[in-house]
């Protein structure tokens, strides 16, 4: 099976072999969230569990913070709103919840298994790893808090810019943070 493997590895141009590392490690990494991880979400109850151990307080926590830290972006720049729990709510009636999913924890884990599988060494790997994640953290913020603004100004393109455009710039931002890795740093720090 593994000579198979290698076969078709070996097949593939050395130039798109990252490339195709990538997808591969996205795609597993997806799936394997999705076999470990399961959850439900009513309103304030949240119930998310890995494999057989309850883990909803993690994300119960990274979800308030989200939204908090959403709204002092908010704050800061002079946007009106209300955050209950972990609701922001607008002066024409228009609401977000900010929700486990909209956390950016599946897609640190992804970083963190493409990454992990990436070629390169692994001194270099402990900074630019965690400066990645930490990014991508930041970058959810920013994403909620444009979010915040279609939801308070045209709450009908929501389900757009949350379920296409935002959803793949995001991982349009993950799959630059690996090419930088791939292409300059993995190659320069060698």
């Amino acid at each position: 099976m593994f000579n198979t493997i290698r076969k078709y590895w070996e097949k593939i141009s050395p130039e798109y072999r990252g490339i195709v590392f990538f997808l591969i490690a996205l795609f597993s990494s997806n799936f394997i969230w999705k076999l470990t991880i399961s959850g439900t979400e009513i309103e304030d109850a949240v119930s998310v569990t890995f494999l057989w151990f309850d883990v909803s307080g993690i994300f119960r926590a990274v979800m308030y913070h989200s939204a908090y830290t959403a709204h002092v972006m908010l704050d800061f720049f002079g946007v009106h709103h209300i955050l209950v729990n972990n609701v922001i709510s607008f002066a024409n009636g228009n609401s977000m919840s900010v929700i486990t999913g909209c956390t950016a924890i599946k897609q640190v884990f992804i970083a963190c298994c493409i990454f992990t599988f990436s070629r390169g060494p692994w001194l270099h790997k402990l900074w630019y790893v965690p400066l990645a994640l930490v990014f991508l953290a930041c970058f959810n913020i920013v994403r909620l808090f444009l979010l915040s603004f279609v939801v308070r100004d045209c709450v009908d393109m929501f389900e757009f810019y949350h379920a296409f455009v935002l959803k793949y710039v995001f991982y349009g931002v993950l799959l630059v943070l690996w090419y930088i890795w791939d292409e300059y740093l993995r190659i320069r720090l060698s």
